[in-house]
């Protein structure tokens, strides 16, 4: 149901006290429905997937919805934490659609403008946003205030502040972010996991990053494929037909079939998750099927400049098995600040492949076989 006026103005919240607006404590009910409106690129999803996490840890019967768009539903279907994946298109273009999901508490921790008011105008009872976010915080009535440009913290810890209106008050500790995040693979089918050898150490290389993250050379990634012996290491690089392309004008030597298996614009975010899954480790860039390796709980190594908001501090993968490059500071003084995202950056080809040959090395000769690890997560 929508209703006619103004929204509330927000000045009026921030004039009074806000602590006259109670949170949701443990004297009341759990909320029966809660909505997460997140619906960004992949790594942003799996970045708010913990206040799921969270949710259902403290109020298991609560309903936990997710907004996002058709790219990402696979992987928020893939969270064990969320019951229901929502549309983000039907929810903005159908009127009464967000009326109609009954929900009790409004979560949208990087505020997109449409839904929140798609909220305030659904009566949706608790809206929580940030005082900082003036164009959307007059459709709010519980409040939070923090800068994400302005804080060291992880990205994830920074999307869990959203939860403190509702009287979550400690962060979790970082060794439990890989449970609340709560992925769970998809099976993997016949095809696809014929293309897996057990008698050899399986390599996901993901060189491109859709502009996500600033790249590591495609020339590093060839030379860590020649250096990694083919009798103990079969290589497979995804990624998307649009970044294939890249590829074969690029570095079409990165290619080779006698060299990589190459999925590229092959797989479904679905296959991708349930392939990633199953393979024994990953390189990439910071880029969203980085931290989706990492929180499946292979070993997955990011690449990555020293740049505040884009570095190790904001954006390091998440998992029982997760690593990162990172050089101290930039290698070339203000070029990283003024590089495009995507490209590499002096930062990123000053990583040897020598260092990540070595990384990827390790991992083979500690890998131990066997249905248990094929299972976990």
């Amino acid at each position: 149901m929508t209703f006619a006026g103004s929204p509330p103005n927000h000045r009026r919240y921030i004039s009074h006290k806000l602590p006259r607006i109670s949170p949701l404590g443990t004297e009341k009910p759990a909320p029966r429905r809660v909505l997460i409106a997140h619906p960004f690129a992949l790594g942003d999803v799996l970045s708010a997937l913990p206040i799921a996490g969270m949710l259902k840890r403290r109020w298991p019967l609560t309903e936990v919805l997710f907004v996002g768009t058709p790219y990402s539903r696979p992987l928020i279907e893939c969270c064990v934490h969320v019951d229901r994946y929502v549309d983000l298109p039907e929810m903005i273009d159908t009127p009464g659609a967000l009326a109609a999901l009954e929900a009790d508490v409004f979560l949208n921790p990087y505020p997109d403008k449409r839904l929140v008011k798609r909220a305030w105008q659904a009566r949706i009872p608790i809206r929580v946003g940030n005082l900082r976010r003036i164009k959307t915080i007059r459709y709010c009535n519980r409040f939070v205030s923090y800068s994400r440009a302005h804080s060291d913290r992880h990205t994830i810890f920074i999307n869990l502040l959203c939860l403190k209106p509702l009287g979550f008050d400690a962060a979790p500790a970082a060794a439990d972010l890989s449970e609340l995040i709560g992925l769970k693979a998809p099976p993997l089918d016949a095809r696809l996991s014929a293309e897996l050898m057990p008698d050899r150490f399986n390599l996901v290389l993901h060189p491109k990053s859709g502009g996500e993250g600033r790249e590591w050379p495609l020339q590093s990634y060839l030379e860590l494929a020649r250096r990694l012996p083919q009798q103990r290491f079969k290589i497979f690089l995804t990624g998307t037909a649009a970044e294939r392309l890249a590829l074969e004008q690029q570095c079409p030597d990165l290619l080779a079939p006698e060299l990589v298996t190459s999925l590229m614009g092959q797989l479904t975010l679905r296959e991708f998750i349930a392939f990633v899954h199953r393979a024994d480790g990953f390189v990439a860039s910071g880029t969203g099927p980085l931290h989706i390796a990492a929180a499946l709980g292979i070993p997955a190594l990011g690449i990555y400049p020293p740049l505040r908001d884009i570095d190790p501090l904001r954006w390091a993968p998440i998992g029982r098995r997760a690593e990162y490059l990172c050089l101290p500071q930039c290698a070339v003084a203000g070029t990283c600040a003024s590089s495009p995202m995507g490209p590499p950056c002096p930062c990123t080809a000053a990583i040897e492949a020598a260092s990540v040959v070595a990384r990827v090395e390790a991992w083979q000769a500690g890998l131990r076989r066997g249905p248990e690890a094929a299972d976990s997560a």
